[in-house]
């Protein structure tokens, strides 16, 4: 499974019988858990609701930007989606560019700001992938 998000489900995000590979995904609030694993599963650059051992994995809210009306491009500084036009958000995901960084992983697809770097989730390598930010940004309040 690479570039996946899976969300508010009644029961675990994903569950394993045998072997399987996760990357680059977004597990999170499911009502069991994240991801229910084994000696089998390998599980990289990925964010669940649950702390998990592997490279680059994370748990931390993803900021999705409206997870009630399953809109679950995550949240952007620099611009992500809105469904039918692109909107700079007040959070920034810790989901951005936080995909493999291993030599040709692709990220090519992503708009640009894109931070050369993949983002979580299913929109990761889309033309619809939040986009990096721009740079030190600073909110006066």
């Amino acid at each position: 499974m690479v570039n996946c998000t899976i969300v508010t489900n009644a029961g675990w995000g994903i569950t394993n019988a045998g072997v399987l590979t996760v990357k680059n995904s977004i597990v999170w609030a499911n009502s069991l858990g994240g991801i229910a694993t084994n000696a089998t599963t390998t599980i990289s650059y990925t964010d669940s609701q649950e702390t998990l051992a592997g490279a680059g994995n994370m748990n931390a809210n993803p900021l999705f930007v409206n997870i009630v009306n399953s809109n679950y491009h995550v949240m952007s500084l620099a611009g992500s989606w809105h469904g039918a036009h692109w909107t700079n958000d007040s959070y920034m995901s810790p989901c951005i560019d936080a995909g493999e960084p291993a030599p040709g992983s692709d990220y090519a697809l992503e708009p640009k700001p894109n931070g050369k770097r993949v983002n979580m989730g299913a929109y990761g390598n889309t033309d619809q992938a939040s986009r990096s930010s721009r740079g030190t940004v600073i909110r006066v309040w």
